[in-house]
């Protein structure tokens, strides 16, 4: 069995919603997990990064506190729309 054979096919690309948001309960050491450094970059460029190269997605909105995104992700590219959390 390949991944072909499990994996969904669609007609169309999908939209991606990456969740970044800021709920201090689910925080390492008082950080974000999201904006961990990891192998040089935040967790949050990896997953971007991830979703960029996936044939199968379209626009990604990330959610979570935006200035903290944008030093983030200093060359985000227009596929991806970064979004203010609203609320916990």
């Amino acid at each position: 069995m390949t991944k072909k054979d499990i994996l969904p096919t669609f007609s169309h690309p999908l939209d991606a919603i990456v969740l970044a948001g800021s709920d201090p309960k689910h925080s390492i050491k008082g950080q974000n997990k999201a904006f961990l450094n990891i192998d040089g970059r935040p967790l949050l460029q990896h997953v971007i990064d991830a979703l960029l190269g996936a044939q199968s997605i379209a626009d990604i909105f990330a959610v979570g506190p935006v200035n903290q995104m944008r030093k983030a992700l200093p060359n985000v590219p227009q596929e991806v729309r970064l979004i203010e959390q609203k609320g916990n």
